[in-house]
C-alpha cells in the first residue's frame, strides 16, 4: 500500500491540460482517498457526489462490490502545501 505522501506525489505529476487528464486525475484521487474498491469506483455516479458536505455517499443497493457498506467517505482534495506542481 503506498503513502499517502507517494499518492499525493503520483497525483501532482498527472497530467491535466484536457478535461479527460483532470477525469482521470479526479478519478485516481477518488479512488485512493476513499479507500474504495475498483469496482465501487467504477460504479460511483455524480449523484453520490455531495461538493458541498465534501463527501461521496454510495448506496448499498447501487454499489457492484462483494460486501457492500454504506459508509459516506471524505471527498476532501488532494494535495496541500507539501505536494510537489508538475
Amino acid at each position: 500500500m503506498p503513502a499517502l505522501q507517494q499518492i499525493r506525489y503520483a497525483i501532482a505529476l498527472m497530467p491535466q491540460t484536457s478535461i479527460i487528464e483532470r477525469r482521470n486525475r479526479a478519478l485516481l484521487a477518488s479512488a485512493f482517498l476513499t479507500g474504495a474498491r475498483e469496482s465501487a469506483v467504477a460504479s460511483f455516479k455524480l449523484k453520490h457526489l455531495d461538493l458541498e458536505a465534501g463527501f461521496v455517499f454510495q448506496d448499498a443497493r447501487e454499489a457492484t462490490v462483494f460486501q457492500p457498506a454504506q459508509l459516506p467517505e471524505n471527498a476532501g482534495p488532494p494535495g496541500g502545501d507539501d505536494v510537489p506542481q508538475p
